[in-house]
């Protein structure tokens, strides 16, 4: 079994063009293949991950019931 060699990408351009060329063409023949519609649902996904932002500006205690204030009941 062969196993590549791992170089960092910093010396990868000392192999030359037909060996990364070659190292490509394997690469993209034993990869897993993806179509337009798979990179739509990633790019889909990644924007409904982000969740909800929170404003700086926001005050809450605006908002909420002072706990001083009586209610008045009948």
């Amino acid at each position: 079994m062969f196993l590549p060699i791992q170089l960092p990408d910093s010396e990868l351009f000392l192999l030359g063009r037909p060996m990364l060329q070659a190292r490509l063409e394997n690469l993209q023949a034993v990869g897993p293949e993806y179509d337009l519609d798979y990179d739509q649902n990633r790019a889909m996904l990644s924007t409904l991950n982000v969740g909800p932002t929170l404003d700086p500006r926001f005050q809450t205690y605006r908002y909420f019931a002072d706990a001083r204030r009586t209610c008045k009941t009948r």
